[in-house]
């Protein structure tokens, strides 16, 4: 039996009211922690103007890990923001989050490129998971349409599901180490019912690597040539996000000849 066979009908039976309420409740829980950490440091938008990054250099690391976590976890297929840059500017050497932590009486590279990497790296792998588990309520709900449900009848999802099915979690995992700009495998995910629990995990391990990764470079680039490594990320996340804009606005065109055909 292929995995298109296994789809059944009808709108989704998964409680999805129930993720919504627990990611909201992980937002308000972020919110609130990092106003209690903000609170009595004396921040000031106008000095944030007027000199962005020795705020930023001076900002404690919890506050800066907090905003991290807090910003990746709505980094979604929807909101198109970019993920890959704010890993990149926190893991680098002279954003000090290592240093904060160790102090000025531990010098060892090698222990703080670890620990950048195991904070950045897992964070924002945790951050960025229950990003894509919202995602994968939201095109749970998209579903429930019964003009989108009708891809289900075209010979392209057939051939797209079966290739799934050969290996969910080996394509799930490399769409997530790799910056693709498509979400085809977690459109595919949502749409032949793959569990939660595996479709977490690809993502939590891909994630991780990915960021780790950047992590690394960031850290070692960051050290020797400055702002090198964010700069270049940020021009691949222009490139990523304009091909999104691209493919999102050739399938808006793609539905409307499709309607009035």
């Amino acid at each position: 039996m292929d995995a298109s066979s296994a789809i059944p009908d009808g709108p989704p039976s998964r409680p999805l009211l129930g993720w919504f309420v627990i990611y909201a409740l992980w937002l308000a829980a972020l919110a609130a922690l990092l106003t209690i950490l903000l609170s009595g440091t004396g921040w000031s938008w106008q000095a944030w103007r007027h000199d962005f990054w020795g705020q930023f250099r001076s900002t404690n690391w919890d506050i800066k890990l907090t905003i991290y976590v807090l910003y990746l976890s709505v980094a979604m297929t929807f909101t198109f923001l970019n993920t890959s840059v704010v890993v990149s500017i926190l893991a680098m050497h002279q954003a000090g989050i290592a240093s904060n932590i160790l102090g000025p009486q531990n010098d060892s590279y090698a222990l703080a490129l670890l620990l950048t990497v195991l904070l950045v790296g897992g964070l924002g792998a945790i951050a960025s998971t229950i990003a894509n588990l919202t995602d994968y309520h939201i095109y749970m709900l998209i579903f429930r349409s019964r003009r989108v449900a009708r891809v289900r009848e075209t010979h392209l999802y057939h051939v797209a599901a079966r290739w799934f099915a050969k290996s969910p979690f080996g394509l799930l995992l490399a769409f997530n180490i790799l910056p693709i700009p498509v979400d085809v495998a977690r459109i595919l995910a949502v749409a032949s019912r793959y569990p939660l629990a595996p479709f977490a995990l690809s993502n939590f391990l891909g994630r991780f690597v990915r960021y780790g990764a950047v992590a690394a470079i960031t850290f070692w680039l960051g050290e020797k040539y400055g702002w090198i490594a964010p700069v270049g990320l940020l021009a691949v996340a222009v490139v990523l996000i304009l091909l999104k804009l691209a493919k999102s606005l050739l399938s808006r065109r793609r539905q409307r000849s499709m309607e009035t055909s």
